[in-house]
């Protein structure tokens, strides 16, 4: 008997038990999406709400700082305040029933009304050097959340939004580009991007005549070199001979007359663009054999010698002896 009566009971306890289930699956509720509470905004942006639940819906009020601002339809889920003021701002998203029954949502917001922007001021787009680090500096206006600096060389680093110089480290040669960005307390992101050229390496010269170490057996010698740079430009070249400067072509050849016998050093010195300073000696020895310096003046002297001695030998030949 008692077994009969439990079980209609529990069933009446079950299905009040899945009634009150039903009826909370379908409490109403509205949640507003975007902005998100405690963000910061610009003067103008779009509210977006959703609903959950069921609340047979007859408008939507939406209230700033406790003042209605307008009413929509039911069906409406979005709606764009514009004109905002600096400060703080108070935003209600109500869902009004038919049976006078709401749901409702609070945001606070601060509205921004500044923009803001960054300018690089040193160095200038397109720096060429050869330093081993360069500082960056600029200058950065309003609501700044935070700043980014990234080159190719080294990546990423994440700097402190009062920060306005950063010490860059160069580690590769050639073309480096640096972009730095900033992202205000909205979210939006600005961005700068410039590009300098790293270059510490000295230029490349190349004595192709004579060669290092070569023994020259003529006062006659036709020099000849070359010099390069791999990342920017030869500014200025200048070849010696000892200490006598002979030309300043970055490529040439020149003929060196009258050595006289000994060392000599033919010294090429040369400037890249990034101040980088080269320089490439190739030290030859000049011994001609004495006749073949000599050789003509003393065959002139041969020359001229019996020259005076022929007229001589005949005017003593010529000389007739007295009779004894």
């Amino acid at each position: 008997m008692r077994k009969a009566l439990l079980v209609p009971l529990m069933a009446c306890l079950l299905l009040a038990s899945l009634r009150l289930q039903v009826q909370a699956d379908q409490d109403p509720s509205v949640s507003i999406i975007a902005p998100k509470d405690g963000s910061y905004v610009y003067p103008d942006f779009e509210l977006r709400w959703s609903e959950s639940g069921y609340l047979p819906d007859n408008k939507t009020e939406i209230y700033l700082d406790g003042s209605l601002v307008t009413y929509l339809d039911p069906d409406i889920r979005s709606y764009y305040l514009e004109g905002l003021a600096n400060g703080s701002k108070r935003i209600m998203v109500r869902v009004i029933g038919t049976n006078n029954a709401s749901v409702e949502d609070i945001i606070v917001v601060t509205v921004l009304t500044a923009s803001a922007d960054i300018a690089i001021t040193s160095p200038e787009d397109g720096l060429l050097t050869n330093r081993s680090s360069v500082v960056f500096t600029w200058n950065a206006t309003g609501p700044i959340g935070q700043l980014r600096f990234w080159s190719s060389d080294l990546g990423e680093v994440v700097l402190g939004e009062g920060l306005r110089s950063y010490n860059l480290t160069l580690m590769a040669e050639g073309e480096v580009t640096v972009r730095l960005a900033a992202t205000d307390l909205r979210g939006t992101t600005i961005t700068r991007t410039m590009t300098i050229v790293h270059d510490n390496s000295p230029p490349i010269g190349e004595v192709i005549s004579p060669k290092d170490g070569q023994v020259i057996y003529q006062s006659v010698l036709l020099a000849q070199w070359l010099v390069y740079d791999e990342v920017s430009e030869i500014s200025k070249a200048e070849v010696y001979l000892d200490d006598t400067i002979y030309s300043n072509l970055t490529t040439g050849e020149k003929l060196l007359t009258d050595l006289a016998d000994g060392e000599h050093a033919l010294r090429m010195v040369a400037f890249d663009a990034a101040g980088n300073r080269g320089e490439v000696v190739a030290r030859f020895t000049v011994s001609v054999p004495f006749l073949a310096r000599y050789g003509l003046f003393v065959g002139l002297i041969i020359v001229v010698a019996v020259g005076l001695i022929l007229p001589l030998s005949k005017r003593t030949t010529g000389i007739r002896r007295p009779k004894r």
